[in-house]
């Protein structure tokens, strides 16, 4: 079970706590995480008495400006005044990188799937990173509850984004969101289990794993570079052609 979680990282020694929590009154920092939980996992963890601290866990790598955290506050500690509270808490601190978590499955292959936290889908760079981890699949979690009911605009963008996600790392999704669109996405990008907007249901589908490293993968930056270069020779040409 793939599940969102809040983790903790607490300071022993207040000479060790941060600015912006010392600022917050806070000897600890909160992340907001996805944790993997398997039988074989916590049957091990319970029978041989060690540290649960050391579960792997998830902690999400990019926040969400103004409503996670605000930028530059580590800095600035009164910048965290302006973080937008929705109800799950604010001035969270971001991971540090994307993480694969590992499950077996009843015949004992071993799976290991990454998770993406809502905003992570907007930052090619992770995706690139996890893929390159030669993970087999994709598990998105998002919570689309502050819009309610009626907007659905950011729903759409979601799934298309996690779908565009597929085509570029080659990898299938299992997107869940808190309300819609829940979907099951191929690596071609092709949505082939879906609930609704709005719709309390539960999906179930199989999954085709997969560790291909596509162009995408190997050379994130290379588009956009070229994007560059193609715009800048395109100024300089027009420039020229009215000097002319």
């Amino acid at each position: 079970m793939l599940t969102g979680t809040y983790d903790y990282k607490i300071y022993q020694d207040s000479a060790e706590v941060p600015p912006l929590q010392k600022y917050l009154n806070r000897n600890f920092e909160v992340y907001n995480s996805a944790v993997l939980i398997t039988p074989q996992l916590a049957y091990k963890y319970l029978a041989e008495n060690l540290d649960i601290s050391k579960l792997k866990i998830y902690r999400k790598k990019n926040l969400m400006p103004l409503t996670e955290y605000v930028p530059y506050s580590d800095k600035f500690p009164f910048l965290a005044h302006l973080t937008l509270d929705f109800g799950d808490g604010g001035n969270f601190s971001a991971g540090e990188t994307i993480k694969s978590l590992l499950f077996a499955k009843h015949d004992g292959e071993i799976v290991d799937v990454s998770p993406i936290i809502c905003w992570d889908l907007l930052y090619p760079a992770s995706v690139t990173e996890a893929a390159l981890n030669s993970n087999n699949f994709f598990a998105a979690l998002s919570n689309e509850n502050r819009l309610g009911n009626i907007v659905n605009s950011t729903a759409h963008e979601l799934e298309g984004l996690s779908r565009l996600i597929s085509i570029q790392s080659r990898r299938s999704i299992a997107k869940c969101s808190t309300t819609g669109y829940t979907i099951f996405s191929d690596p071609f990008g092709r949505v082939y289990k879906k609930a609704e907007w709005w719709n309390e249901e539960i999906l179930t589908a199989d999954v085709q794993l997969s560790s291909v490293e596509t162009i995408f993968s190997r050379y994130p930056s290379f588009f956009p570079t070229a994007c560059l270069i193609l715009s800048i020779i395109a100024f300089i040409y027009t420039i020229r052609r009215k000097w002319h």
